[in-house]
This record gives C-alpha cells, sequence and structure tokens, in this order.
C-alpha cells in the first residue's frame, strides 16, 4: 500500500483517507483541515491484512485522535483497519463515501458481471471511460485530469485483481458512523448502496458523483474542534442569557436523571462516588447539580478554558477534548457520567457512549442529551451543511446490552425576527462550528432563510435524552 502524507503539521489529530481503486494521493493533495494531518492510502496491490494493517497502525501511532474517511473501494479496505484498530488505536470517527464494504455484490455492490466484465476488458481506453463515470460532467473530469493518478495500466490491472481476490463482509455497525451516497454516482449504484449499510447510518447526497466534493464532506462531518472551542470561548460571556433552550434541555435531563443518581449514590455509599460531567461549559447542567453532588468527587470536562466562578467549590476542571480523554480513562473507573448538549460537537458520539459504559463501573450511571438530526433544519435546507447529528436510533444501538431507563426526544422551535437575529443568536451562544461564511454565502442564507407566513424566522432544536444503567457483571 502507499501512504502519503498530504498535510503533515504537527497536528494530534489524523483524517487517514482510504483511497478507491485506481488512485495515488495526487487528487487529495489539496485537502486541509484545521487541527488534522491528513494521510491518504492507495494502491492495494497484494493487500494482504497481515502484513499491510500493522504497517499501516504503525504509521499512525501518535496520534489522540483518528478519523477515518474511505471512498470506494477503499471502504473494503478500511472495514479491515477499522477491525484491527479497534481498542488499540483512537478511531474517534468512521466515515464511507459512495462504497460499501460489500464491493462486489450483486444486491450491496457493484454487480459481479460488471467487476467480472470491467476486468476482463481493462484497457488504457477502459480506463479513461471509467474515470469519467465518475463524474457527471465533463468540467468535472477535465479538472480531474489536471491532478489525475500517475500510475502505469499494470498496476491498475494488478490492483483490481487484487480486489477480485477479497471476499466482500458485511459492515459492522459498530465499526462505522456513517455512509454517504451520492444519488448520482454511476459506479456504485445508490440503491446498492442503501442495501449495503442496513444498520449504519446512511446519507443520500442529492447530484452527488462517484468522485464526491471531499473538502466539503471533510468540512461538514469532521469537527473542525479548535473552532469549536474558540467559538464557545468567545461565547462565554453570553452563553448563559441567549442560551434558553440549552437550559430547559439541561433542566429536564437533570429532573429525570436525579431519583436514579440518588438510588446510585446510595449503592456505593459510604464511599464517594467518581463523577464527570462532560461539556461543562458555563455551567448551565452543573449549577442544577453541585448542591446535591458536592459531598463526591466530580470532574468537570470542556474543550473551552473555564471561567473560575462557573467551578463550584470542590469540583475539578479539566479542559480537555473529552473524545479523546475518555479514552484514557480505565475500565470500571466512573461510577455516573453527565452530559448536556455536548455531544453533537463530537466526531463520533456513538463511539463516546460505548467508551463511557466501558468506563463506567456495573451499576454506574450515564445520563445525557444531545441534539438531533433535525436540529438546525432550516440552515441545512439552505446551505446544505449540517453536523452529523446522532439519531436516538444510532444512541440506543450503542446501549442496546445496558438497562435503559429514558430514551426519548422532542422538538424546539425558537422565532425570532429576521434570519440576520438567527445568525446572531448562534454567535451569542457559539453553537456554531461549522466552516465560517463569506459574506455572499451570509448573504444567501439571509436571502433564503425559510420564513413562516407571518415573515418570523423558525429555528429547530432536535433534543435527544438517554439514561441507562451499566447492568451487573453477570
Amino acid at each position: 500500500m502507499e501512504k502519503v502524507f498530504v498535510d503533515i503539521s504537527r497536528n494530534s489529530r489524523l483524517i487517514l483517507i482510504f483511497a478507491g481503486w485506481g488512485m495515488d494521493s495526487a487528487p487529495f493533495r489539496t485537502l486541509a483541515k484545521p487541527g488534522y494531518d491528513i494521510l491518504v492510502v492507495s494502491d492495494y496491490t497484494g493487500f494482504d491484512p497481515v502484513s499491510d494493517i500493522p504497517e499501516l497502525a504503525r504509521k499512525c501511532a501518535g496520534y489522540d485522535e483518528i478519523v477515518v474517511l474511505a471512498w470506494s473501494f477503499g471502504v473494503r479496505i478500511a472495514q479491515e483497519f477499522l477491525s484491527a484498530a479497534k481498542g488499540k488505536l483512537p478511531v474517534t470517527g468512521a466515515i464511507a463515501v459512495n462504497g460499501t464494504t460489500t464491493h462486489v455484490d450483486d444486491l450491496r455492490g457493484i454487480s459481479q458481471s460488471v467487476f467480472s466484465g470491467t476486468l476482463t476488458n481493462l484497457s488504457p481506453a477502459t480506463v479513461r471511460k471509467f474515470r469519467r463515470r465518475m463524474f457527471s460532467s465533463a468540467s468535472g473530469f477535465e479538472a480531474f485530469q489536471n491532478v489525475a493518478p500517475s500510475r502505469g495500466f499494470e498496476s491498475l490491472r494488478d490492483e483490481l485483481d487484487t480486489f477480485a481476490s477479497l471476499e466482500p463482509v458485511a459492515p459492522d455497525p459498530a465499526l462505522w458512523d456513517l455512509a454517504v451516497g451520492g444519488t448520482c454516482d454511476a459506479i456504485f449504484p445508490i440503491a446498492a448502496q442503501r442495501c449495503g449499510w442496513q444498520g449504519v447510518s446512511f446519507r443520500e447526497e442529492p447530484d452527488m458523483p462517484h468522485f464526491p466534493d471531499f473538502q466539503k464532506i471533510i468540512d461538514c462531518d469532521i469537527v473542525d474542534k479548535q473552532l469549536v472551542a474558540s467559538r464557545f470561548a468567545a461565547a462565554a460571556t453570553t452563553y448563559t442569557d441567549n442560551a434558553s433552550v440549552q437550559t430547559g434541555v439541561a433542566m429536564h435531563l437533570w429532573d429525570a436523571a436525579r431519583t436514579h443518581v440518588d438510588t446510585c449514590l446510595k449503592s456505593i455509599s459510604p464511599r464517594k462516588a467518581d463523577i464527570v460531567e462532560v461539556g461543562a461549559g458555563t455551567g448551565t447542567l452543573t449549577r442544577l447539580y453541585a448542591a446535591s453532588l458536592s459531598d463526591h468527587d466530580v470532574e468537570l470536562w470542556d474543550i473551552a478554558p473555564a471561567a473560575p466562578q462557573s467551578i463550584p467549590e470542590g469540583f475539578e476542571f479539566r479542559c480537555c477534548d473529552a473524545e479523546t480523554a475518555i479514552r484514557g480513562c480505565a475500565d470500571s473507573s466512573a461510577d455516573i457520567i453527565l452530559s448536556a448538549s455536548a455531544l453533537q460537537w463530537f466526531n463520533s458520539p456513538v463511539s463516546f457512549v460505548r467508551e463511557s459504559l466501558r468506563v463506567l463501573r456495573p451499576g454506574g450511571l450515564l445520563a445525557l442529551s444531545v441534539f438531533g438530526p433535525q436540529t438546525y433544519r432550516e440552515i441545512s435546507s439552505v446551505t446544505g451543511v449540517s453536523l452529523n447529528y446522532p439519531s436516538l436510533d444510532a444512541l440506543l444501538g450503542a446501549v442496546a446490552a445496558e438497562e435503559v431507563i429514558l430514551a426519548e426526544e422532542s422538538f424546539l422551535t425558537g422565532m425570532f425576527d429576521s434570519a440576520r437575529d438567527v445568525l446572531r443568536h448562534m454567535k451569542l451562544t457559539g453553537v456554531n462550528a461549522l466552516p465560517p461564511r463569506g459574506s455572499g454565502e451570509t448573504l444567501r442564507l439571509v436571502r433564503n432563510y425559510p420564513l413562516t407566513a407571518g415573515g418570523k424566522a423558525p429555528l429547530t432544536y432536535n433534543p435527544v435524552y438517554i439514561i441507562v444503567k451499566k447492568r451487573q457483571n453477570g
């Protein structure tokens, strides 16, 4: 396998891209993401998981966080890596684009007849035809020609032989967070992708061809955590007065959790409980429980520095990326984990929930709220850009083996006088970590924002609540 860093700045986070058949790193060299290095894997000729996967793992060693982005036939190779990396490397998210782990399959991939015909009739002319079919427009194909892989024909044929020898495998829902399929993909039919990703969150992208806009996917589906931290830090003095929805969500979560927290504390008395709040922020949830948990060991985690007044006496504050920090916690080392309106800023909220259950002691409690897929739907309807909000079903899949005490979601709509008031509200609460918009994009959003019949600008929130008790051993 060829392994090339297209962006390396000695960051602590890594985006690991598994390219498709016939690629090298050239088409990916302009990709970038603040806070992340980017490593592209390609040319799987003679792929041997016994030797190739450990070698790749060594290349990824030393990073605090790894996000996998796999495309086309690279999805099949990525599943091998994800399986081997589970519990050994800090993979916090995995996204598949226009491909399936059942790469050659009549229902869930490229049909056997099409694949065999491609391999049998492969020639320089058919390679060019294949590459043209990766794009829905002549201009897209011509732009690709300027950065096309510089690989010989024999190399491409040998690599396709390798994929012919690889058995299709069913996707492991515990390894994948999201699959994205283009409705204009002329290589992997969208119907086959739908079938191939049963049990995994699947998003269709209208008009997206086989070769997608990788930079847009990176911008939309991989969190810029530096931006998250800076925007929440900037909004620290205005958040509490403007985040009425988040305050209401925290109150509902604590009202639902308090009796179960009390029961948990009584079960471990007289020892002190080890409690972690994830995404403590300015203390919206913390203030609700501080008095009742003041006799226990409480640690507050947040990616942005905390104001001293938001930390109750006796509580500890840890400035950290909770998504990676949780992986450093020992098994069965916490009694209660709380979180309100924070996990949507993670690359994989579902993986974080699984890690939280690992860290909880038997009988321990996980109580959280997170915003779900319909959040800010007015914004995404105009921009086509959204965070990868987790669904209630996805979270339930992560806690299926435990005792689920509460699982619910709701829909709340705030009304503003104008679209500009919506944007101002988002700035004052720091809740927008999407890439900065230029003045032209902002103007387009304002002009096209969906208004009510009365001229008001709605903004939807979709809070999701989960309270789970970890089962006793045995």
